[in-house]
């Protein structure tokens, strides 16, 4: 009688420390994504009041103030990349935590389809414009390690939006939602 109380007991005692850290650990891991969104958010709020501010002021040389080779008198196509770069750069900082939000997902799926999409063709499109930014324009801050470092990031998350993109026709959401489906290796 008394070693069934003692192994009663014992189940409880580890059955309300499992629960306490299973809500301990997802508590933490909402806080973290709170404070990871909203750091990348303020980043967003920057690029946008400067970069964009410069921009619809017509200066676009004070870009030169903080992005080293930025805004080039003469080079409309370099500075059209750079421009196009820093746009997506917002969108994908956005939108990037939305494909992340279970929620979001369960109430509006039309929104993260849609927000895949984008999130997708302006992850590919923007790396394709840092390639150029680095390869063809020049410029770019750094050695050649430094620039192949940022070219293999560049086609690591092309091939992830690829993979990404043939997930989600196929219909393979499990590995959609759980992140294995190129943005993390198998």
């Amino acid at each position: 009688m008394t070693q069934q109380l003692l192994e009663r007991t014992s189940e409880q005692e580890f059955s309300s420390t499992k629960d306490f850290s299973g809500s301990a650990l997802q508590g933490a891991a909402r806080l973290w994504f709170a404070v990871a969104v909203f750091g990348q958010w303020m980043m967003v709020a920057y690029v946008v009041s400067f970069y964009g501010g410069a921009a619809v002021q017509g200066d676009l040389a004070r870009w030169n103030k903080v992005l080293a080779g930025g805004y080039v008198p003469g080079d409309r196509v370099g500075n059209l990349v750079l421009a196009i770069h820093l746009f997506l750069a917002v969108i994908i900082t956005v939108g990037g935590p939305l494909q992340l939000i279970s929620q979001l997902r369960a109430i509006l799926p039309g929104l993260h389809r849609w927000n895949g999409r984008i999130y997708l063709f302006t992850a590919f499109t923007a790396s394709a414009a840092g390639l150029y930014l680095v390869w063809i324009r020049g410029g770019s801050v750094g050695d050649i390690f430094q620039h192949l470092g940022v070219s293999l990031d560049a086609v690591l998350i092309m091939i992830c939006a690829g993979m990404a993109l043939r997930c989600a026709l196929a219909r393979i959401l499990a590995r959609i939602a759980v992140g294995r489906c190129g943005c993390f290796w198998w």
